[in-house]
Parts: structure tokens; C-alpha cells; sequence
């Protein structure tokens, strides 16, 4: 069609010059067959270009509609993987001193959910790091994502006890006497802490030079702020024959005479060994207390207290339950008003080179079997870094909570310094008080501590 009508024009225009004499309704006649081939081509060629165009829009819109089908499966099977690794490093990490356990159970483990979709893990373990490698592959039909995740031992020390080079290779006697023995009849080696009187305290302090190193890191990469958690069981041969006592876990050590102290606590109908302010402010006698106190100085008071109640797991049939856990977490972090600017202790806004630290604490406690009101129990042996499986304590108004009950407690009366990196700190340690009849007969197992405040510590994703 396009040739022929070519053709036609090309005629009129060789006839239009050979006779230009000739009739003019002739030219008009052949211009006007010229024009009607000029719109005739026209026509068609807009034809072609709206059917080349919707041609085109029809693939771009099948294609968009496959790579957005295909887009929705991508980020479902990325979603699936990453629900799988979120799942997986929880298990491991709250049961890393079961490795034989849950977390062995998800190798090779496939979850499958309703509609479509699934995730498998896969798991393996190098002794000699001490990391796991979780691998977590979401699927849809034949789309899927893998996601690795590298997950560090959470806990900078845990230790059981169970080896006199387990005290040595940890911890200095500061205060009194250590000595590692049996716990009594079936209950195995223990750390028995002893007084030198009875009118003194029993102290040791952590000062492994590896753990020092692992507590100046994490001070260092968060902008000089040291937070971390600790545990630790308690066990009490003949408990009964105590009076009175006072034994648990020290922290935020600056030195010998200031630090803060969280314990569990007997208070004597007459005061032989607690220290004065300590007993004044305990209520009743004969009865156990969970108590966070502080060394000001030299000078013993106390933050709050909490009596302790069957809830709590750590009395049976009103005494005390041996080898109960005490679990704090102690958060640092710099004093800002509710508009986020850094204010000093009276709460006059400061620039950022004079802004000052405080301390967020809070307790835990859970006892060894289950009973009574306790969901949860951790027997000897065992390290859990679940919180939600321990009952929180809220401390009784009085002191850091004189306006009410709290379930944490704000202080500043100690904070790491700026010599912390070049100082060999008495941050963490281990205390007691007895009085004479408790020689020999007080213990603590399963020491456990784990550096930073994110539950997520330890985990690398790639």
C-alpha cells in the first residue's frame, strides 16, 4: 500500500512538469489525489504507532505485574528466614549452658505455617570461639532466602564452682576468707564464704585480668558506660541453726569502702553481725528479706527492701530455699530530663562535657523447684538469662522509693571514673555477713555475668 501510493505521486509530479498547459482542473484533480494519499498514510501510520504502543503497554504491565508477584514472594520468604533467626538465637541464647538441650534440638528443624511458607535451621557450634552459626531459610513454593547469624556466648564469665581454680583463676578474697569445700551431705563443692569475725564482712572481688579486659571493652565502645547482669545461687547448710546473715552479690565497685550490695537477708531478734543501718531498717526479726543497700564511704544504709514472699520461690514452708538465685541488672547511663538534655544531679540542663551518670537497677529472684506460686525454677546448675521466668522484686516504700513501690531503682552513687580502663576496678564481687553459728555453712554457686543491656548481645546477622 505505501509503495502504490508512492508510485501515484510520483506520476503527478512528472505530468505536472512535462505539460504545464494543461487543464488546471486536471492539477487540482491530481493534487487533490496526492493530499487524499498523504492522509491515508497518516491514518496508518498512527494506526501502527497505537497499536506498537498499546503492544508495549500491555508487556510493561504483565511485566510489572510478575516482578511485583515475584517481589511480594522475596520479601515473605526474607520475613520467614528472619522470624526463623530471631527464633533460633532466643533459644540459644537464653539456654547457652544447655547446649545438649533445646539448642541442639533446632538443627535440621523445619516450622510450617498455614496458608503456605516455612523456615528450616540449621546449627553448628566451634568450642574453641564458643559461637554458634544459625542458618535460617525462609520458603514459598520455590522461592527462598537464607539468612546466617553468628551468636557469641552472652555470658563473660560462668562459672559453677566446682574446682578450687575456679575461685583463684576469678576472684581475690577482699574482706575475710574463701575457701572451696563441700556444700553438705550430696550437695557438692561449693565457694564457702567465711568471716575472719563476727563482727566483720566476707568479701571477694572479681579481678580476672580477661574479664577486666572484656568490662573496659564494653565501657569503651558505649561512650564510657558500663552496664551489665549478674547471678549467682545461694545455698545455706543447716540454715536453720542461723540467726542472722546477709549474703549475695556486690557491684559498682570504686574501691574497698564504696559499692553497692544485693542480698538475701535474716534478720536476729538482737544484732550481732548485720551492719546498724542495715538492721535498724529491716522490720521484723526472724523473717527474710531481699534487700539492695549500698557502702558510702565506709558507711552501710540501705536503697530499699522487699520482704519475701511465697510468690517469690525463695521460701519453702517459711524458710529458706536452698540454692535460690538472685538475679540483678544494673544499666548506666547519663542523667537527661524528659526533653533529652543532659542535666546534673539537680537537674540544671549541662553541657555534654559536664553531664553526669546514673545507675538503673533492678532485682530478680526465682527458687530451685517448682511450688506454690512458682511458674518457673532453675536448680543448681543452671544459668537462664529469661527474665520474663523470674519474679521481678518491688521494693517496699522506703528510700529510692519513698513516694511508692518500684520495680527499679535510680541512684547515683556510684559510677565507673574516667581512669576506668587503667584502673584495676573492684566492680563485681561476692559478700557475706553471719554471725558465729554460720561458720562454715555459707555458699554461692553458679556465678554468672553477662556485659551490655540489649538481649541481642552476642549476635551478628549476615
Amino acid at each position: 500500500m505505501k509503495h502504490r501510493t508512492k508510485m501515484k505521486t510520483n506520476r503527478a509530479k512528472k505530468s505536472f512538469h512535462k505539460d504545464n498547459q494543461k487543464d488546471c482542473h486536471r492539477v487540482a484533480a491530481t493534487v487533490l489525489c496526492c493530499q487524499k494519499g498523504s492522509v491515508l498514510i497518516g491514518i496508518i501510520i498512527t494506526m501502527v504507532l497505537v497499536s506498537t504502543l498499546g503492544t508495549a503497554m500491555l508487556s510493561m504491565t504483565t511485566s510489572s505485574t510478575f516482578n511485583q508477584l515475584g517481589s511480594t514472594h522475596a520479601a515473605k520468604v526474607y520475613y520467614l528466614a528472619e522470624a526463623g533467626g530471631r527464633y533460633g538465637t532466643s533459644v540459644i541464647l537464653k539456654n547457652f549452658a544447655d547446649a545438649a538441650g533445646n539448642i541442639s534440638s533446632l538443627h535440621n528443624k523445619t516450622y510450617t505455617f498455614s496458608p503456605s511458607g516455612e523456615f528450616e535451621l540449621g546449627l553448628t557450634y566451634n568450642a574453641s570461639t564458643k559461637k554458634y552459626t544459625l542458618t535460617s531459610t525462609g520458603r514459598i513454593a520455590d522461592a527462598e532466602r537464607t539468612i546466617t547469624y553468628s551468636i557469641t556466648d552472652p555470658n563473660i564469665i560462668n562459672t559453677p564452682f566446682d574446682t578450687p581454680e575456679d575461685i583463684t583463676d576469678l576472684f581475690s578474697p577482699t574482706e575475710g576468707q574463701v575457701k572451696f569445700k563441700d556444700s553438705g551431705p550430696s550437695e557438692g563443692p561449693a565457694l564457702n564464704i567465711q568471716v575472719d569475725s563476727y563482727t566483720s564482712e566476707s568479701r571477694i572481688t572479681l579481678d580476672n585480668s580477661d574479664i577486666q579486659d572484656l568490662l573496659v571493652d564494653e565501657w569503651t565502645s558505649s561512650d564510657e558506660l558500663l552496664s551489665y547482669q549478674l547471678q549467682v545461687k545461694i545455698g545455706i547448710a543447716d540454715h536453720l541453726s542461723f540467726d542472722e546473715y546477709m549474703v549475695g552479690l556486690t557491684f559498682r565497685g570504686i574501691d574497698d569502702n564504696n559499692f553497692y550490695g544485693y542480698s538475701i537477708a535474716k534478720k536476729a531478734a538482737v544484732r550481732t553481725n548485720l551492719p546498724q543501718n542495715i538492721w535498724d531498717v529491716i522490720p521484723a526479726a526472724d523473717q527474710f528479706y531481699i534487700v539492695l543497700w549500698k557502702r558510702d564511704g565506709g558507711a552501710y544504709s540501705i536503697l530499699s527492701y522487699k520482704p519475701a514472699e511465697a510468690g517469690h520461690g525463695i521460701l519453702e514452708s517459711g524458710d529458706y530455699n536452698n540454692w535460690s538465685t538472685l538475679i540483678l541488672t544494673t544499666e548506666e547511663q547519663y542523667r537527661t530530663n524528659s526533653a533529652g538534655e543532659y542535666v546534673d544531679y539537680s537537674d540544671t540542663v549541662v553541657e555534654p562535657a559536664a553531664r553526669v551518670k546514673e545507675n538503673i537497677i533492678t532485682g530478680y529472684v526465682q527458687g530451685p523447684d517448682a511450688s506454690d506460686l512458682v511458674p518457673y525454677a532453675y536448680a543448681r546448675d543452671t544459668i537462664i538469662w529469661d527474665y520474663s521466668k523470674y519474679n521481678p522484686v518491688q521494693w517496699d516504700t522506703y528510700g529510692s522509693c519513698a513516694s511508692g513501690p518500684c520495680d527499679d531503682i535510680t541512684d547515683h552513687s556510684f559510677a565507673t571514673q574516667s581512669d576506668f580502663a587503667g584502673s584495676t576496678p573492684y566492680e563485681i564481687g561476692l559478700h557475706a555477713f553471719f554471725d558465729t553459728s554460720g561458720a562454715n555453712k555459707l555458699f554461692v554457686d553458679d556465678f554468672a555475668m553477662r556485659s551490655g543491656t540489649d538481649a541481642d548481645d552476642g549476635i551478628d546477622q549476615y
